[in-house]
């Protein structure tokens, strides 16, 4: 089954009468492929994200799913280097002699140091234990209220 036909080929033309079996062939496998890649698409993202708009054609859905969550470089670099500025400074030693980094280069660098950040980062934990005995008063022995007494 040729579930990625309706993205290797441009949509056909509705067949007509004049049509050959071969091209209404065609084209039932063209439906059927855009109609299950539809569905699977769909499926898998909500539909708050997808928007009300009902498109049929998978490859302008995708498009129009590109172009609806597409991220600006610019913005993306901007909000990794606001990032990577925040941190402490980078105790290993990296190729920082560049003047320019790609963004691949950057999001590297800002995961090796928070690698390294978590292995450095100590962690505790505060143990309180009291045996079965301790704590408890013996019924025989009386209260002893010191603070009742007042001052003496």
């Amino acid at each position: 089954m040729d579930l990625d036909l309706a993205l290797r080929l441009d949509k056909p033309a509705s067949p007509t009468d004049d049509s050959t079996p071969e091209y209404k062939a065609v084209h039932e496998k063209w439906e059927r492929s855009n109609r299950m890649g539809l569905m699977i698409v769909k499926d898998t993202i909500p539909e708050t994200f997808r928007g009300g708009e009902e498109i049929n054609d998978l490859k302008e859905f995708l498009v129009e799913m590109d172009l609806r969550f597409a991220r600006s470089d610019e913005a993306e670099i901007s909000m990794l280097l606001h990032r990577f500025s925040t941190m402490s400074q980078l105790k290993s030693s990296y190729n920082t002699q560049k003047e320019q980094w790609s963004l691949n280069e950057l999001i590297a660098y800002c995961v090796q140091e928070e690698e390294r950040m978590k292995q450095q980062k100590t962690e505790s934990a505060h143990l309180a234990y009291t045996s079965k005995g301790q704590g408890k008063r013996k019924k025989s022995e009386p209260v002893k209220d010191d603070a009742a007494k007042g001052p003496t």
